[in-house]
């Protein structure tokens, strides 16, 4: 109808994204997932850009490398596409069983993605994280209160990896 007017597309695809966006879920990449725990948990990781300088003369420190190494284990392997897809873009092949395990074991170690190995519970950190990221967290917090009975120290991580990992909490 615009003649391929882009500021009308533009306006239609806005249009279509909000009146069906709550219709259609997508679980994310591992590197957008990854990225997203990072900045909702307020994790120190990856850390400081400065640490990501590279000195041509020497090989990567740890921590340069760490992020790699996190993304490999979450099936993303940068610099390494895959043949002959590249990397996957579909749903089916993020929500796998195995992926879904490696997401929830790196959430089971919070030190991997930059929390601290403390006391703080998981019950803590997750609530934390649905108040300051949800608009009307009340529905997302009673989930949680339903584990907090449930909390000892074998269970620890499982509100933040139901947290996290769930699509029941966070609409991803």
């Amino acid at each position: 109808k615009s003649d391929g007017m882009l500021p009308e597309i533009h306006k239609a695809v806005l249009e279509a994204a909000w009146r069906f966006g709550d219709n259609e879920r997508k679980f994310l990449s591992p590197e957008t997932w990854l990225l997203q725990v990072a900045r909702m948990t307020g994790a120190n990781w990856p850390g400081d850009p400065s640490l990501f300088e590279y000195a041509f003369k020497s090989n990567p420190s740890h921590k340069q490398t760490k992020p790699v190494a996190v993304l490999a284990e979450l099936g993303h392997l940068p610099f390494r596409a895959k043949q002959p897809n590249g990397f996957p873009d579909t749903e089916a092949e993020w929500l796998s069983q195995e992926y879904l395990v490696r997401r929830i074991s790196l959430i089971n170690n919070p030190s991997q993605i930059g929390l601290p190995n403390n006391k703080a519970s998981g019950l803590k950190i997750a609530k934390t994280v649905i108040e300051k990221n949800i608009d009307d967290p009340k529905d997302k917090l009673a989930i949680l209160d339903t584990l907090e009975n449930e909390e000892s120290l074998s269970t620890r991580s499982y509100p933040l990896i139901a947290t996290l990992c769930s699509e029941r909490i966070l609409k991803v």
